[in-house]
């Protein structure tokens, strides 16, 4: 499961109606992400500390939590804070690691920032100033031998940091995953496959496998991906409806698919060197289109 930190650098001090506004557009950002199942988020906040004793952008949260005049953002903030202790929900196996780094964020203490991205957390931000108002956070290393690090972070200001937190989790439950035909589904919202891409996937030579995996890899490397984009040289159009993901290493193979909006569909996967005749390939395409189209049916 994913687990979000709710970060307490916010970098200066501000109003109190202030950061109740803000709170309101998080925790609505928050609510709307866990309600997608695939997902796969814990609806518990990591906390420093019990939510009666954090301090956020110079004001209690407590303080904060009064001035809420929405009495489900309250209930909502409630259910998410019943567990909170950092130093159990995420490990650190070097702390001294983590003070040699002196990790900051403007000039406040960013260890937990630091912890919680170490361990493929993400950040829970107050939208009260621009500095925060980032798709992900940047902490500083006041070390040389140690690098900045920047944590994916929802603040739920626009949609557009709420579709990249959601990008974001897909493709982290996509690298969390094992080799195989349940790696696919974490490719987008919805992948829906045909029998016949599932059986051949599932009994293909696993370097076959793992030579398709990191040809996905390349192309989520090169954000080319989610959803899936033709660039002529790994993704083409081959038809209306069927788009092609060429492998090449160690044999040439041919993934036939279709993307929709929030949905994949596979329909095929054939090697190439089963083309004997000039028309076979077409006639893969062909029947790779009714086949989606059949998929694409079944979903109305």
């Amino acid at each position: 499961m994913n687990r979000f930190y709710l970060n307490e650098c916010l970098g200066g001090t501000f109003a109190g109606q202030e950061l109740a506004t803000a709170f309101v557009k998080l925790v609505s950002a928050f609510s709307s992400l866990t309600q997608k199942d695939y997902l796969h988020i814990h609806k518990g906040w990591v906390l420093e500390k019990e939510a009666g004793k954090i301090v956020l952008g110079g004001i209690p949260l407590a303080d904060i939590i009064k001035r809420l005049q929405n009495r489900e953002i309250k209930r909502l903030f409630y259910s998410y804070t019943l567990n909170y202790p950092i130093g159990e929900i995420f490990t650190e196996c070097d702390d001294n690691s983590l003070l040699q780094a002196n990790y900051t964020f403007e000039q406040e203490d960013a260890t937990n920032i630091a912890i919680a991205g170490r361990n493929g957390g993400l950040l829970l931000t107050l939208p009260v100033s621009d500095t925060v108002k980032k798709d992900g956070l940047t902490i500083r290393s006041g070390h040389p031998d140690f690098e900045d690090v920047t944590v994916p972070n929802l603040h739920g200001e626009t949609p557009q940091n709420v579709t990249a937190t959601e990008k974001r989790l897909i493709k982290m439950n996509y690298d969390k995953a094992p080799d195989g035909i349940d790696k696919l589904s974490y490719l987008a919202p919805h992948v829906i496959m045909s029998e016949a891409f599932q059986k051949r996937f599932e009994n293909a030579p696993s370097e076959h496998i793992r030579s398709i995996f990191d040809r996905l890899d390349e192309i989520l490397a090169n954000n080319m991906l989610q959803p899936l984009q033709c660039n002529g040289t790994m993704i083409s159009h081959v038809s209306e409806h069927v788009s092609e993901l060429r492998v090449v290493n160690p044999v040439d193979i041919r993934i036939y698919f279709h993307e929709y909006m929030d949905t994949i569909y596979f329909a095929k996967m054939s090697l190439k060197s089963e083309y004997v005749s000039s028309n076979a390939q077409n006639e893969d395409i062909k029947e790779s289109e009714n086949i989606i189209l059949q998929l694409m049916h079944k979903q109305v």
